[in-house]
């Protein structure tokens, strides 16, 4: 059901430019929660275009990037020979796994943090968020149903973003598209909210991810 990047590429246009909001400055503060997902759905819905945007004429791939963080920090950093010893997951590859449950660390799911960046690009982390166990046990029941779609839960960032840091920041995470992985909402840390608010130097920021940052 859920893709493994969370794109669901198909479309083959740009959807059109949605009308304004008032969200900022708005006078009715108990809208700021709608607003904010309305501002993520937005974002999310160019993942599911084609190659080639028909708005602006470039490859979503050079401005849409895209990284794969394949295992929670603390397990990255073992020895290789011992990094999978007692560590489970939803897949033997750990790229394609949306789940990992290690003794030792804790129990994660695969979700998506999304940063923008300068000259109209954005960097997508495919990172872990750890949860407790209660959560991880809720977030397999509605998996692949249609309870899914609107999910809320509470987790704290299981890697540090390249860059950037934030590791074990606390994070809101919900579903905002249907068949999309789970994607960060927001965060009680103020560095790690400030970050998901601002628009970060691009070429840092993507040379930090692995990516090589065309220079215009």
């Amino acid at each position: 059901m859920h893709s493994g990047d969370g794109c669901r590429h198909g479309a083959s246009a740009c959807p059109p430019r949605a009308p304004p909001h008032p969200r900022r400055g708005s006078r009715a503060p108990e809208l700021d929660e709608f607003w904010q997902i309305v501002d993520l759905v937005i974002e999310a819905i160019p993942d599911r275009h084609g190659e080639a945007c028909t708005c602006c004429g470039a490859t979503l791939d050079e401005h849409d990037r895209h990284v794969r963080l394949l295992l929670p920090d603390r397990i990255a950093d073992r020895p290789e020979a011992e990094r999978l010893q007692g560590v489970g997951l939803s897949n033997s590859d750990p790229s394609r796994a949306h789940f990992l449950e290690a003794a030792a660390y804790g129990c994660f799911v695969r979700s998506l943090l999304r940063v923008r960046l300068t000259d109209g690009y954005s960097l997508t982390y495919g990172l872990w968020v750890r949860v407790t166990p209660e959560t991880a046990q809720r977030l397999g029941r509605v998996w692949d149903n249609e309870d899914y779609f609107g999910l809320r839960f509470e987790g704290w960032l299981g890697n540090a973003l390249p860059g950037l840091g934030h590791l074990d920041a606390p994070v809101t995470v919900g579903v905002v598209l249907a068949g999309d992985l789970p994607r960060i909402l927001g965060s009680t840390d103020a560095a790690l909210q400030a970050a998901l608010s601002e628009t970060h130097d691009r070429v840092p920021v993507l040379e930090a991810a692995g990516h090589r940052a065309q220079l215009s």
